[in-house]
């Protein structure tokens, strides 16, 4: 199976996972940390960590010599299986972030929102029940 997979590296990934792992139920498949691949003091900074999102891949990590910060011009789009799901993941992301536009019915789904996360990662997550 061929797949596309978004990379995200944040500051503080560990807190970031927590709050995807509250979110959206997401699981942590696996992890590796960056003093296993370069000499770095900090052995809490993520290299890449795995979440499986709704049967999905999304690979995570710590924003280490990055200088420039997450662009607005990526999102992450999440279509989820219920309202409960939009409704819960909203209330979890939009605190320390900023909303772009609160779940609302939208031209494409039952339920949707769009926001930058406190991580400065940018989301769009949406529902369609009925097909």
């Amino acid at each position: 199976m061929q797949s596309i997979i978004p990379f995200i590296f944040v500051d503080k990934a560990s807190e970031a996972i927590k709050l995807y792992e509250k979110a959206f139920h997401a699981r942590v498949y696996g992890m590796s940390y960056l003093h296993e691949y370069e000499d770095v003091e900090d052995k809490t900074l993520i290299a890449q960590s795995t979440l499986i999102i709704y049967g999905d891949h999304l690979f995570i990590g710590d924003a280490y010599e990055q200088p420039n910060p997450i662009s607005e011009r990526s999102t992450i789009v999440i279509q989820v299986p219920t309202v409960e799901d939009v409704n819960r993941s909203f209330n979890v992301l939009k605190e320390g972030g900023h909303v772009y536009y609160e779940p609302a019915k939208l031209p494409w789904s039952d339920l949707g929102y769009s926001l930058k996360d406190a991580f400065g990662v940018v989301w769009m997550i949406y529902v369609v029940e009925q097909q």
